[in-house]
């Protein structure tokens, strides 16, 4: 969700290129199988992530949004649905740990912990996460709290895989 309307910010439409997975709001999202298609990151693909799926009001259940959790346990943006991504801003996200505004911030891109994509501090384990550096938590947090996070996708430059 976005959390500030007076940051600069950028959200573009991509498509998921899921085949079968959802794509939950808030999580960390990389370049599809086309130039408009968004997928969960994977291990090895540091220089093709591209933004945060943003939450909207107007995705309706069952048609764009799944209704049932996939195999992997989560609800969100069903395959093949456009939705938005935000690519530069303050956005809401769930954290797997607790996180303060000095925490470095991590994303997951493995099904473990929270899921794919999802945000925390700690290195996963080599090839597991990835360290993004142009990006910063704004508040504390508790394990499976949320907070904002500050970021800039547009600089493809910022992540290192841990």
């Amino acid at each position: 969700m976005i959390a500030d309307t007076t940051f600069l910010k950028d959200v573009a439409s991509y498509v998921s290129s899921e085949t079968s997975s959802q794509i939950p709001w808030g999580v960390m999202l990389m370049q599809g199988t086309t130039d408009a298609g968004a997928m969960l990151p994977t291990a090895g693909n540091v220089n093709r992530l591209i933004g945060i799926c943003t939450y909207s009001a107007a995705t309706q259940v069952n048609t764009e949004m799944g209704s049932v959790a996939d195999a992997a346990g989560r609800i969100g943006i069903l395959p093949g649905v456009q939705f938005g991504v935000s690519r530069r801003g303050r956005l809401w996200v769930q954290v797997e740990e607790a996180v303060t505004t000095a925490s470095p911030v991590r994303i997951r891109n493995t099904v473990a912990g929270n899921g794919t994509g999802t945000f925390r501090t700690t290195s996963a384990g080599a090839g597991l996460s990835m360290l993004l550096t142009g990006c910063r938590y704004l508040d504390t947090a508790v394990a499976n709290g949320i907070c904002r996070v500050e970021f800039d996708m547009l600089l493809r430059n910022q992540f290192t895989a841990d």
